[in-house]
């Protein structure tokens, strides 16, 4: 169910799914492209995303464990799977940030930067408040300006 989710049924059944994917997994793809993070050795700028490599890896070993009851165990692979998925809502929001600041984007760009920035900040929060506070005064709806290097600098500070 969780694979069908994040998925969906637009990818289709090939490796590295079909460019008519609306959900998670297509983000991820279209990620890596931008930020050469492609291939099993996030070095490319094609082939599948690492992070979508990574994940169905963590899938598969979280199921095996369920298969064979071992519950807890399956926590800390749902942690790293947490975090995988959110490297593409960092990616999204970073792209943002920089058509905003460095190429003058205009109402689409903010808008989708908001959106990838509120889906990233209360995880970056739960880490530093002030780092998320940052980041959601650079990207949010109406921001007076964005920094592409204060919004970076604000992430960095909590990988």
């Amino acid at each position: 169910e969780g694979v069908a989710f994040y998925t969906g049924s637009l990818e289709g059944p090939k490796e590295g799914g079909d460019k008519k994917g609306v959900l998670s997994y297509r983000l991820a793809e279209k990620r890596c492209a931008n930020f050469k993070t492609c291939g099993k050795e996030s070095n490319s700028v094609s082939g599948v995303s690492y992070v979508n490599i990574q994940l169905f890896e963590k899938l598969s070993i979280g199921q095996a464990k369920l298969l064979v009851g071992q519950c807890e165990a399956v926590r800390p692979v749902l942690r790293d799977m947490v975090a995988l998925m959110s490297i593409p809502l960092i990616q999204g929001t970073l792209r943002y940030a920089y058509k905003i600041d460095k190429m003058a984007g205009g109402g689409k760009e903010k808008g989708e930067g908001a959106i990838f920035a509120a889906a990233i900040i209360p995880r970056v929060h739960h880490c530093n408040s002030a780092d998320g506070d940052i980041i959601m005064k650079h990207m949010k709806i109406g921001a007076l300006s964005t920094s592409f290097a204060v919004v970076r600098a604000a992430f960095e500070k909590n990988y």
